[in-house]
């Protein structure tokens, strides 16, 4: 078992292993930038929740942060997997059709198709791999770059006003502070 141990934070670490000294298969990771969590009564409730309770809360909850945000109308013109073959394109730089369909869990055709109308439209270009001419590589262009800040903007717009609306600025800064961890969180899966 891993304890990393600051503050109260410190306090979940040693009632965990004093009640569960037996129990090396799990691991409890204790971020000390995320103090509000940890108050006096939410101690015994982090300590006491079994691990596929927290997994069935972050599926439900991220679940329905990613429906809400896919059905809310932004302006930016990209469909859910045009953003997402975009996005890949963005982070990974030219590659082929399947390997993006692979890296997005989606049939081949299924990313072809959508690929198909991204090149119509300017926003991906097709060329031979000058490593293997048998191979055709995506790259994204400046228009697609474009369309993918654009649609991250109004995203971000969006999200902006509703954390400033209704949110407190502690909690806006626990979202802040869980963000990297759920980034962490979606790349181990």
């Amino acid at each position: 078992m891993t304890l990393v141990s600051h503050s109260q934070a410190g306090e979940i670490a040693n009632h965990f292993a004093q009640d569960y000294p037996k129990m090396p298969s799990g691991a409890v990771l204790i971020d000390a930038n995320l103090p509000q969590f940890f108050t006096d009564q939410e101690i015994p409730r982090l300590v006491a929740a079994p691990q596929p309770e927290v997994a069935v809360d972050l599926l439900t909850s991220i679940g329905a942060l990613l429906r809400r945000v896919r059905q809310a109308p932004v302006e930016g013109g990209l469909t859910m997997p045009e953003r997402a073959a975009l996005s890949q394109l963005e982070r990974t730089g030219p590659t082929t059709s399947s390997a993006l369909a692979r890296l997005e869990q989606i049939t081949a055709q299924a990313m072809g198709a959508t690929l198909g109308g991204l090149q119509s439209r300017g926003l991906v270009e097709r060329s031979a791999d000058p490593k293997d001419g048998r191979r055709i590589l995506l790259a994204l262009t400046d228009a697609g770059r474009q369309a993918l800040a654009d649609k991250r903007g109004a995203r971000s717009e969006q999200i902006a006003r509703v954390l400033a609306d209704h949110f407190t600025p502690r909690e806006r800064e626990q979202l802040a502070a869980a963000a990297p961890l759920l980034d962490r969180l979606a790349q181990r899966i």
